[in-house]
């Protein structure tokens, strides 16, 4: 299996994923997902957190052009496709990786 580069996504993609990099530990709320691609809109939020003592800053790739995406980020993508039109209501980031997602689902 070939590796997935950032250069290669969408330019929405790439903000995402660079939005996480500089948000290392955070919490997006409200991220429109459209055709598989995120959309932020203006009820999008991202909810910093900072962890007194530790060092939370930038991960390293926030600095890179490009960087393999890693398995976390593929599953990501994955679900924005798998979603397609709707929202994901809360996408909690991990030391800059997507850890945890809720999103709507249809009944």
């Amino acid at each position: 299996m070939s590796e997935i580069k950032i250069s290669g996504l969408s330019a929405a993609c790439k903000h995402l994923l660079r939005l996480m990099q500089e948000n290392p530990f955070s919490r997006i709320e409200h991220l429109a997902v459209v055709n598989g691609e995120p959309r932020f809109e203006p009820i999008t939020k991202i909810i910093a957190e900072h962890k007194f003592g530790a060092n939370d800053g930038p991960r390293r790739e926030a600095e890179l052009t490009d960087f393999v995406l890693k398995k976390e980020h593929i599953d990501l993508l994955r679900q924005l496709e798998k979603i397609g039109s709707g929202v994901i209501l809360a996408l909690e980031v991990r030391g800059g990786m997507p850890f945890r997602m809720q999103s709507e689902v249809a009944a």
